[in-house]
Formats: C-alpha cells, structure tokens, sequence
C-alpha cells in the first residue's frame, strides 16, 4: 500500500500534473497567443500601473480614489 495518494498507482491525484484532457493553459485564461506574445514582451511598456481584467481595475481604482481608472484599454484589449 502507498504512504500518500501521489505515491499510489490506483488514484488520479498526481502532485503537479495537469490532466490531458484539460485544454491549453491559455485557451483556459481565454487569452490570444498573439496578445500573450505582445504582453511577455511590452508588459512595462503597456502597462504603467494596474493591470487585471476590466471590472477588477474598476473596482480598485474607485476604492483608491482615482477619478480616472489607469490602464483601462489595454486591460479590455488584452483581458477581456
């Protein structure tokens, strides 16, 4: 018998893997590879200041009290 789940043959629990049938990582992020490639690099060039998705950036910029939320197109553009 094996001493934990990731040691056993007879269980799917594998420490670090990622199950075959699971679609790629980005198709999964719902990002472009063409906007993937642009972001890994021009990240600082793009983004100055906050970077998430579009209702993220919303929220945090209200809650810091900016009038103007920093970086919202390229979010939408590349986020979304």
């Amino acid at each position: 018998m094996a001493k934990t789940p990731e040691a056993s043959k007879h269980t799917s629990i594998k420490r670090g893997s990622i199950d075959n049938q699971c679609p790629p990582i980005l198709q999964r992020l719902n990002i472009e590879p063409d906007h993937w490639d642009y972001l890994i690099n021009h990240f600082e060039s793009r983004f100055k200041s906050l970077v998430g998705g579009a209702f993220k950036l919303k929220q945090v910029a209200q809650s810091l009290g900016y009038q103007r939320t920093p970086g919202i197109r390229s979010c939408e553009v590349y986020f979304s």
